[in-house]
């Protein structure tokens, strides 16, 4: 009895220690978690980091043969792109080169596109025959490429900060039934290649369709890394909840200085979407890979330089007003002008040449006498009177 008695209190007081110990730990667990404010926070402040860049990147996205049969024939074989971007103190600049293969091409087809915005006027230039202006509306160029965003399948989003936090908010978008919904909340802290991240799960749905038919991502925000997402899992529930749509991690890391990382290598595996509904598996169909080739936390340039975004004569520009067209010319040929200016000036100075010349001859040339009517008179009779005076001589 007394033995049992003895276990029994020994037992009751090993499951009050374990449980609090397990209660102390969850609580120290759950403190050392942070909250999806903070993580935004975080997320801000790092990206103020990368305020003003410039950047090139070099991403070569090829297809996997194997996925061929299960791909529409206009998709990309081969895709070579080169980005150049610079965010200066509210002024823009890109040039982007791009070219691409599709299944049974032979050639290549170059896609070129320049803009610049100096803080007023944007000007944007595509394949050098279409050009738009806009003055005096904020406008932000295509691609932003900072760390925190370069391995979003869409280039056009601000900072990694607005998507989470419109996330937070429930700011929708669209309209009416098309309303796009979004959520995002902290799952933990995992390691990924070493480095400790803060993992959340974000969540994406249209309001027709619900949640269950949305897309979720997975983010691993690198802690010692600016809060850069070291790796990145996709997947849409309307393809499939088992496999990953996408796959985004970071190969190597560089500093631009030091406490200031970015990804200098990356990869992005995009399984096909037509084996996955069809088939309930995963096939890789491209592969995309980042090489960051230059990056400077410190750009400076003069505001001539956003501005100078030539229009090839030829080119169809069009000036648009709150997204609208107002006006549409051709550009015509700066070279004319000139032309027409060189061939304006040779003119001048051949007249002004040919007067001088002709002044400077006439004044060269020695002027003759003119006798007047009576020394002409005189000269004539003295003449007359010689002759007579030599006749009567000679008849002597």
């Amino acid at each position: 009895m007394l033995e049992t008695s003895f276990f029994t209190r020994l037992g009751s007081l090993l499951i009050v220690v374990t449980n609090f110990l397990g209660a102390t730990r969850s609580a120290l667990s759950d403190e050392s978690i942070p909250t999806i404010d903070e993580v935004i926070e975080n997320i801000r402040t790092n990206e103020s980091l990368y305020s003003n860049i410039e950047i090139i990147v070099n991403k070569v996205t090829d297809l996997n043969p194997a996925s061929k049969p299960f791909e529409t024939p206009n998709i990309m074989e081969r895709s070579e792109s080169r980005y150049r971007v610079i965010h200066q103190d509210g002024m823009q600049y890109q040039h982007f080169l791009e070219r691409n293969r599709s299944i049974g091409q032979s050639d290549f087809v170059q896609y070129e596109n320049r803009a610049g915005y100096d803080g007023h006027t944007f000007r944007s230039v595509t394949n050098d025959d279409l050009a738009n202006l806009i003055e005096g509306e904020p406008r932000a160029i295509d691609y932003r490429f900072t760390p925190h965003v370069l391995m979003f399948s869409s280039y056009n989003h601000d900072s990694l900060e607005s998507i989470l936090s419109n996330s937070v908010k429930k700011v929708s978008t669209g309209g009416g039934k098309a309303n796009r919904h979004s959520d995002c909340r902290v799952i933990g802290f995992e390691n990924v290649s070493g480095l400790r991240c803060v993992k959340l799960l974000h969540r994406e749905w249209m309001e027709k369709s619900g949640s269950e038919k949305g897309s979720h991502n997975y983010y691993w925000l690198a802690v010692d890394r600016n809060y850069i997402p070291a790796k990145i899992l996709s997947r849409s529930y309307r393809i499939s909840k088992d496999f990953d749509a996408h796959v985004n991690t970071i190969d190597e890391w560089g500093e631009v200085k030091t406490g200031i990382w970015y990804p200098k290598r990356a990869t992005v595996l995009i399984y096909s979407p037509e084996v996955l509904i069809d088939y309930k598996k995963q096939l890789l169909a491209q592969t995309l890979k980042y090489d960051v080739e230059f990056i400077s936390v410190a750009p400076n340039y003069d505001v001539d330089f956003f501005r100078r975004i030539d229009i090839p004569a030829g080119a169809k520009v069009h000036i648009l007003k709150h997204g609208q067209i107002v006006r549409s010319y051709v550009q015509k040929s700066s070279k004319s002008y000139r032309w027409i200016m060189i061939a304006l000036i040779a003119v001048v100075t051949f007249i002004v040449v040919f007067v001088f010349i002709r002044y400077t001859r006439k004044r060269s040339i020695p002027k003759r006498k003119v006798a007047s009517a009576d020394e002409s008179g005189v000269q004539r009779s003295s003449m007359m009177n010689a002759d007579s005076t030599e006749v009567e001589s000679q008849g002597d």
